[in-house]
């Protein structure tokens, strides 16, 4: 048993891995339990492995791999996913593949249809994934692994029940073996990068989102490591891996105020010098709390925090069930301005079925009105919502004429970004005017000076800043964009202040861009510059 490995493989993302290499904590997570019982854990990450990975990928696999697992979410991530898969049957008939991750937990029966794929693992599978080695290894009764899914010799699609309770490996038990700290990082940033989970699922309803589908059938939808653990954990990705950034990727951070309050005082008090930034937050917990928290986050060196404001269309919030106001989103704008430290960054949601053009005009109004409030407030993109079965909102895109794909690969066409088929639920005219607002919005802040431009993100520490090595004629590109960027934005704004969406000539040119450095940096391995 001491003997046997697992291989867990992590596929290239898309065009954002230009930009940010985040550890594979998927990986890290789901291997936890067969670690546990000295079963070795090999983790594969195909986005720093280079133009050669199908070789390193096959080589990891040897006489005692028992199975090899592969984590996936929905879009582009499917394509690589499903060619190492693939490749791995072809070479290896004899092995079992598991499929885990958010899209084959929601789009089960097309992915559990896949000939290549032997299993899936819905929900969070650390658990059932050793149990699935060990029936593997002794036999036993599949129906009791929960959130495996798989087609027997008939035919007929079988599905456990998710698990009912939510249950993660605890911080300290983590292990990071096998995996090269330097490989990850984000474009430009003059820290070490260390990304964490401080806690997992989301109690809120939004209907756009993956997770209240995700995690409905849990009784308790929210859990989350304490203080204490979290900032033990802190310490030693400092003291270990030369962390100097923390990333918290959390869903939403703030759904325990004082929680954070403790997090983010804790670290002050043990002397902890980092900086951070928040993915997930909340417009309304932000309008709750006082201006003593974000004095906290000031004092501890929160630098960005990423807020879901979604839209500026009263009209679309009430669809999306996101329970906040244009008001409150004003409102929490104009302070984080007084604050002068923290840079907001405002995430948007469009092309919802029943969207129209007047809607989309509204959040470009709100944007504008964010811009003259806060010169420093930045905007991730216009998302485009992708539908997930299971949701109201994916009902509502079934009657307007959407269907579901039937196999596996038809998923790959959902990029929330930018997609070059039209929604099935939108007419033409909301396609054109949310592809021109997609494009328009990436540059009439200032992000790309900001984090393309020489001075990159955060403050250099000593010797040891990283950043994603670039070839000699790539690292030109880089520095022309923020040229461009600078020549456009003028433009930019001008479409966006007066609604004129005519003549649309960047959003092909922007689409094929993105495109291409995605496919020219997910090829070269990324090394670490020093440690």
């Amino acid at each position: 048993m001491s003997e046997q490995n697992v291989v867990l493989f992590y596929p290239r993302l898309g065009w954002m891995d230009t930009f940010i290499l985040d550890l594979p904590l998927s990986l890290v997570y789901v291997g936890d339990t067969c670690r546990k019982h000295g079963i070795e854990v090999r983790m594969f990450d195909q986005r720093v492995e280079g133009k050669a990975w199908q070789e390193k990928f096959l080589k990891l696999v040897d006489t005692n791999t028992i199975l090899v697992g592969f984590s996936c979410m929905t879009g582009s991530p499917i394509t690589h996913a499903l060619e190492a898969t693939r490749l791995l049957k072809l070479n290896h008939p004899e092995l079992t593949t598991v499929w885990g991750g958010y899209h084959p937990t929601i789009c089960y029966e097309s992915t559990m249809r896949e000939q290549s794929i032997d299993y899936i693992v819905r929900g969070h599978g650390h658990d059932s994934l050793y149990q699935l080695v060990q029936y593997l290894n002794d036999g036993g009764d599949l129906s009791a692994i929960e959130g495996l899914g798989w087609i027997d010799k008939a035919g007929e699609l079988l599905l456990n029940p998710m698990p009912s309770k939510l249950s993660f490996p605890l911080l300290k038990d983590l292990s990071f073996k096998g995996i090269e700290m330097g490989n990850y990082t984000r474009f430009n940033y003059q820290q070490r990068v260390y990304s964490l989970f401080t806690s997992f699922g989301c109690p809120h309803k939004c209907g756009f989102c993956f997770a209240p589908i995700h995690y409905r059938n849990y009784k308790k939808r929210w859990y989350a490591y304490e203080p204490n653990a979290i900032i033990d954990h802190i310490e030693m990705a400092v003291n270990e891996f030369g962390a100097q950034y923390i990333s918290i990727l959390d869903e939403e951070f703030l759904i325990q105020r004082k929680r954070a309050e403790e997090i983010f005082q804790k670290s002050l008090d043990r002397g902890i010098d980092v900086e951070w930034g928040i993915r997930g937050i909340r417009i309304d917990d932000l309008d709750r709390a006082d201006d003593s928290f974000l004095e906290l986050l000031k004092a501890v060196g929160v630098k960005q925090v990423m807020i879901g404001v979604e839209s500026g269309s009263p009209r679309m919030l009430k669809l999306m069930q996101k329970g906040i106001t244009v008001e409150q989103t004003i409102k929490v704008n104009q302070r984080l301005a007084k604050n002068q430290i923290i840079l907001p960054s405002y995430n948007f949601m469009s092309g919802l079925p029943g969207e129209t053009v007047e809607d989309l005009y509204q959040s470009v109004d709100l944007i504008l009105r964010l811009l003259d409030d806060n010169p420093d407030a930045s905007f991730s993109g216009m998302n485009q919502f992708q539908p997930y079965p299971g949701s109201d909102l994916y009902d509502l895109c079934v009657k307007a004429g959407f269907r579901e794909p039937k196999d596996l690969e038809g998923w790959v066409y959902s990029d929330t970004h930018f997609s070059d088929t039209k929604a099935a639920w939108l007419d033409e005219k909301v396609q054109h005017t949310l592809n021109a607002v997609q494009v328009s919005l990436m540059f009439s802040d200032n992000k790309v000076a900001r984090e393309l431009g020489a001075g990159g993100i955060g403050k250099s520490k000593q010797s040891n800043s990283t950043g994603l090595v670039r070839g000699r004629t790539l690292g030109f590109v880089f520095k022309l964009i923020p040229i461009l960027a600078g020549i456009y934005q003028p433009i930019a704004r001008w479409r966006l202040r007066h609604h004129f969406f005519s003549f649309l000539i960047e959003y092909k040119l922007y689409s094929f861009l993105s495109r291409k450095l995605g496919q020219i940096f997910s090829l070269p391995s990324q090394k670490k510059q020093s440690t």
